[in-house]
């Protein structure tokens, strides 16, 4: 149900602290109780922290104190003008301010034209213009006061395709739909991710559903077709270029209920046209009046112009032939200059034939430094999209210095932006521009590129092996129809090779083993990948072939720092290791089929401390393992046919401090194959395996200060327990009774034994838990966040009565 505002809204007290998200301005009864107090409730419903001011509140022309700070205080501001906004002075003296604060860059304002044109409110037409009429009268002493709500009106216009379609939705949102999503940048998305990507963050933005997995694009646009037919959706897909794009999201008007408005932004009106969509809206140029007050409003930051610029001020807006996009970045690139820089600006410009923004656009290109040309041009190559920290990361490790002033730079040019989510983005003009000035470096060798994005251009380059002797990086990743790597003998001093997530990926050329400067090498999710070539790689320290889950043939891993092959599901033999690794500390073998871990290879792991193994099967586990590496934690997990070998008379202590086997299906004869070697274990979890007992033994592991037998629901007794341990973990272990000498235990936590109630006094009883100590020992007992201390417990006493 869709909630309204009512009296009681308007007489609550302005809040004096605390920071805005969302100003909401209206005027009139007429939203109040329609489509602001929706937008309103739909807002605070989404966590959205929002000030909404009501006229009624305010009189006169002054804006109190308490009002003025929630305006500081809020970081974006919602006009709804409607046919009478204009009709409340204090609504125009506020939307002042507003605008004021957004051309300083302190907020951000997003008009809604609610039932009005927004020429009329641009031009003063129809209500606006009566409005207008009454405050001329009004003000015809104040002239100045007169002139600043004319402005502020007038501020709402140029906006471009995605823009407006921002501003639909924004406007539409508020109404009953089932579930909404606005999909920006279609065309990237798609191109980077494929079809599959966009239909995920339909299925998540409407549905809520963030987990389905798709095989193809087809599978996705069959389940849509099923699932929302019965939804009444909101939905824009900004800037589409395809027509899959449109099959995969949104098919045709059948696919979603009724009362469902879809709304698509594209340049390709036959796009549209193939799609049988019969209403369409052709986002006009600006006209002389808007295109000079977007450019002023850039250049001058919103301050007076002086009035020996207003000859070239015209004729810039003249040769920008309104295009907004033009006219921001001329703005901006001249912004803080003098009038002989704009004259000899215009100069320039005006032997471009108009209409070539590329041209336009490279002017600004030229104006700057070589530094942040070079890193205009990463961006536009590589990095368009991705997230600001990203980006920061690869480009200042490239140019050795922190590079975050040179994209600041880019941003004030109006050459790039930093978006939604932190993700830096430009408009595609600036991107195609970037990529010709690449292009132009050498129209017909694209080895003597200083970049390759191409995958036409990279194939033919590494085909005919030609600038490419000292790559030192060369990253595969995501790359969807890879199937094979390449020769890379021709990379000699390549140090890093990387080919995550590519799918179709099955083989690797042998000439890997020639990189003998190689240092990282990383296949992780290549789930199509069977092999892998020798590897006699001195310099190799780093190999992640995670989850690499057709890989079947034997490696010969080199002395490396790290490996991981977890989730390599189908590797029948655990690598052989022929030289000594003093550098790896810690190994993961999850999800393995391994049979057996030889002692032949482990014993070369001298560095080895931690080692763990989770859901491997039957695994046969040496006991040099343990006794001769100088393991310290070791970890078992889910590995339901863990085999253990005796240790040997005569043979060392174990080393391992911190032993872990839970839920590896042990039992009784786990204890017989000497485990008191275990001497020096300090915390002990032997959760969910099948023990009837925990025997005399562990009292002589004296070092033992933590003990978990969680799930152990076979498990009927503890024999010893060691004098010094602090603290013991039984949940679910409902048939056990104790049997012991006297003994003191700091921490005891004991859930599955129904609740505590308090009796009398101090005195905490405990029901259900079979136990047989000394009725009376110091002890605390930790119970659902609760501390109890001197207490008695008294076992199955459930009919005591005093």
């Amino acid at each position: 149900m869709f909630g309204q505002i009512t009296s009681s809204d308007k007489d609550r007290q302005i809040p004096m602290s605390g920071t805005y998200q969302v100003f909401l301005i209206f005027s009139g009864s007429n939203t109040r109780f329609g489509f602001t107090g929706y937008l309103y409730k739909a807002l605070t419903d989404r966590g959205i922290h929002t000030f909404i001011d009501d006229e009624q509140l305010q009189r006169g022309d002054q804006i109190k104190p308490a009002l003025m700070k929630a305006i500081q205080e809020s970081m974006i501001a919602i006009p709804v003008l409607s046919t009478n906004y204009t009709c409340s002075p204090f609504c125009l003296y506020e939307l002042t301010l507003l605008l004021h604060r957004s051309n300083s860059k302190a907020m951000l304002v997003l008009p809604i034209f609610y039932e009005v044109d927004p020429s009329d409110v641009r031009h003063w037409k129809g209500s606006y213009g009566d409005a207008l009429a009454k405050h001329e009268e009004r003000l015809k002493h104040n002239m100045d006061k007169l002139q600043s709500l004319k402005d502020a009106l007038s501020e709402n216009g140029g906006i471009g395709k995605s823009t407006l379609a921002r501003t639909v939705y924004n406007s539409l949102i508020a109404e009953n739909f089932d579930g909404t999503c606005f999909l920006d940048n279609v065309r990237e998305k798609s191109n980077k991710d494929g079809l599959e990507h966009l239909q995920c963050i339909l299925f998540s933005k409407i549905l809520k559903e963030k987990d389905i997995i798709l095989t193809c694009w087809q599978e996705g646009a069959s389940m849509m077709q099923k699932r929302f037919q019965r939804k009444k959706v909101l939905l824009v897909l900004d800037d589409v270029d395809d027509l899959k794009q449109l099959k995969a999201c949104v098919g045709s008007p059948n696919w979603f209920g009724l009362g469902s408005k879809v709304i698509i932004t594209t340049r390709d009106v036959q796009l549209l046209l193939k799609c049988h969509i019969k209403t369409t809206y052709e986002v006009e140029t600006l006209n002389n009046n808007d295109a000079l007050h977007l450019l002023t409003l850039i250049a001058f930051k919103g301050k007076e112009v002086d009035s020996c610029y207003e000859e070239v001020l015209n004729r810039l807006v003249t040769y920008a032939s309104g295009l907004p996009l033009a006219l921001e970045v001329i703005g901006s690139n001249l912004a803080g200059k003098n009038i002989q820089n704009w004259e000899d600006s215009i100069n320039q410009y005006e032997r471009i034939p108009p209409g070539e923004i590329q041209n336009i656009l490279k002017i600004s290109f030229d104006a700057l430094n070589n530094e942040v040309k070079s890193v205009f041009l990463d961006i536009a190559c590589f990095f368009r999209g991705y997230e600001e920290r990203y980006v920061e990361h690869v480009l200042g490790a490239h140019y050795g210095y922190n590079i975050k002033p040179h994209l600041e730079v880019l941003v004030e040019k109006s050459l790039l932006k930093l978006g939604n989510y932190y993700r830096y983005t430009m408009h595609d003009l600036i991107e195609k521009m970037g990529k010709n000035i690449v292009n132009q470096e050498s129209s017909y060798e694209p080895a003597k590129h200083s970049r390759l994005w191409s995958e036409k251009d990279i194939i033919e380059v590494l085909e005919e092996n030609k600038k490419l002797v000292d790559l030192k990086v060369l990253n595969f990743d995501y790359c969807k129809f890879l199937e094979e790597i390449p020769d890379v003998s021709y990379f000699p001093n390549l140090e890093e090779l990387s080919f995550d997530s590519c799918k179709k990926l099955t083989t690797i050329h042998y000439s890997i083993d020639f990189l003998d400067k190689l240092k990282i090498l990383s296949a992780e999710y290549c789930s199509n990948l069977k092999s892998f070539p020798p590897l006699n790689l001195p310099s190799l320290q780093v190999l992640y072939i995670t989850r690499c889950s057709s890989l079947d043939s034997p490696l010969n891993l080199p002395s490396i720092n790290a490996f991981d092959f977890s989730g390599c599901s189908s590797l029948g033999s655990f690598p052989e290791i022929t030289e000594k690794m003093n550098n790896l500390h810690g190994l993961d073998l999850y999800g393995l089929s391994i049979a057996e871990l030889p002692w032949a290879s482990f014993q070369n792991l001298c560095g080895l401390r931690r080692l763990y193994l989770g859901g491997c099967g039957v695994v046969h586990l040496p006991s040099r393992i343990f006794t001769e590496l100088g393991l310290i934690l070791f970890v078992a997990e889910r590995c339901e046919g863990l085999h253990w070998a005796n240790f040997e008379v005569g043979e060392e202590l174990s080393t391992i401090q911190f032993l872990i086997i839970s839920d590896c299906n042990l039992s009784d004869d786990f204890f017989d194959k000497g485990f008191q070697r275990f001497a020096r274990v300090n915390q002990l979890n032997l959760s969910g395996n099948n023990f009837t007992f925990l025997p005399e033994c562990i009292n002589e592991l004296q070092l033992l200060e933590r003990l978990i037998v969680n799930n152990c629901y076979h498990l009927r007794e503890i024999r010893g327990i060691p004098r010094q341990l602090k603290y013991l973990e039984t949940t679910n272990c409902e048939s056990l009774s104790w049997s012991s000498k006297s003994t003191v235990i700091k921490e005891v936590k004991v859930f599955q034994s129904g609740s505590i109630n308090e009796a009398r006094g101090d005195i905490r009883v405990l029901f259900g838990f079979v136990i047989s100590f000394p009725l009376e020992f110091s002890v605390v007992l930790l119970y659902q966040n609760m501390t109890i201390t001197h207490y008695i417990l008294f076992p199955r006493c459930t009919s005591m009565a005093n």
